[in-house]
């Protein structure tokens, strides 16, 4: 049985620091930003042994049109910043 990952998206306000935190269960780490939207995940999410977050990493790979590699996943619950939600 996979594990349930998710995925949060935040448009209305910039959140903290620790809540991002909690959110992915750790150190954040900026996989995506394009200037409008912004992908968070957990730093060490493979390290960790988290599950492999395929919803979040279908919405990376269709954001970055295929300039990933395609074995590159997201691990752990994800949060996705845009609008006011961006870390600008």
């Amino acid at each position: 049985m996979e594990s349930k990952t998710q995925v949060t998206e935040i448009t209305n306000k910039k959140p903290s620091l620790k809540h991002l935190q909690a959110l992915v269960g750790g150190y954040i780490e900026i996989a995506y930003d394009d200037g409008y939207t912004q992908i968070i995940c957990n730093e060490e999410g493979l390290l960790l042994g988290l599950p492999y977050n395929v919803g979040a990493t279908e919405y990376w790979r269709g954001c970055v049109y295929g300039n990933i590699k395609q074995y590159s996943r997201l691990y752990g619950d994800v949060v996705i910043l845009k609008e006011k939600g961006r870390l600008d």
